[in-house]
């Protein structure tokens, strides 16, 4: 899907797991006028902590999270370092209420207005949209 809007923002960090909490401020000062901004900020965190633990970028590398507005739609990307397996992210079939790990991308294909990704050699962007609305 291609790119909308104009860029609000754009933060680096390390491909680490303790850097997510920077993304996640990052998108929560950016869109704090906006009524779904908790979301945003959950939904980023999913996405940029699967891009750490699932691409080349964990390997000292970093991870680009990208914030873009056009009238009432939000879009946060995120860009990593691509990986090794052919396939794109998806949610999964099924999760045990027992597992640690595994909901991320069902809680954004379930909060998100549209989301998707966009796999190449040497990069993957997992994307997502938000139709909400500025506070009153």
């Amino acid at each position: 899907m291609p790119l909308i809007g104009s860029v609000i923002g754009t933060l680096t960090i390390r491909g680490s797991t303790d850097q997510v909490r920077h993304a996640r401020k990052f998108v929560g000062r950016l869109l704090a006028e906006r009524l779904d901004c908790d979301t945003a900020v959950l939904l980023t965190s999913e996405i940029v902590t699967n891009a750490i633990l699932h691409s080349r970028s964990s390997n000292g590398g970093e991870v680009v999270i990208t914030v873009l507005s056009q009238g009432q739609v939000v879009r946060v990307e995120v860009r990593d370092h691509g990986s090794d397996k052919v396939s794109v992210p998806c949610p999964r079939a099924e999760v045990s209420d027992l597992d640690d790990s595994g909901r991320g991308l069902l809680i954004v294909e379930e909060l998100a207005s549209s989301w998707g990704c966009d796999h190449g050699a040497d990069a993957t962007v997992t994307w997502f949209e938000l139709n909400g609305a500025a506070r009153p």
